[in-house]
């Protein structure tokens, strides 16, 4: 099949969108940005909504490839600070993240040692009765 005019991927965003919104800008990309994964030939469609939401889809079979809008940038956002990863926002596993976490880990063990150091039983003293002497 022939890859889908750019008519042809305006009208497939237009139905994919469930909300009315007037479209701003649709142009193909070389080189998508990093929010659709740097794929290749994509079709960036932009719309005027309150939430800014933008449309890649797939320049050769016409397919929705995502969906981004402002609310899902800033949640990146604070997911790129929550895992410290600041260049490809996805490996959760890179060595800063995981210092801090044995750092954690190693200041909590000390911090319950130094409460059982702290720690001290007390027994209670014995009543002393009237008329006795100690």
């Amino acid at each position: 099949m022939p890859a889908p005019s750019k008519a042809q991927i305006i009208e497939n965003a237009q139905a994919h969108l469930l909300i009315d919104a007037k479209i701003t800008q649709a142009q193909l990309l070389t080189k998508g940005p990093r929010e659709v994964g740097h794929k290749a030939n994509v079709w960036q469609i932009s719309f005027d909504d309150w939430l800014t939401t933008t449309l890649y889809l797939d320049s050769q079979t016409g397919k929705v490839i995502t969906v981004r809008s402002t609310l899902w940038r800033i949640f990146d956002f604070f997911w790129m600070l929550h895992i410290m990863d600041y260049d490809e926002r996805e490996n959760f596993n890179n060595p800063l993240l995981i210092s801090f976490s044995a750092t954690s880990v190693l200041f909590c063990i000390t911090g319950v040692l130094l409460l059982l150091q702290n720690v001290r039983i007390k027994r209670k003293k014995p009543a002393t009765r009237v008329g006795q002497s100690k």
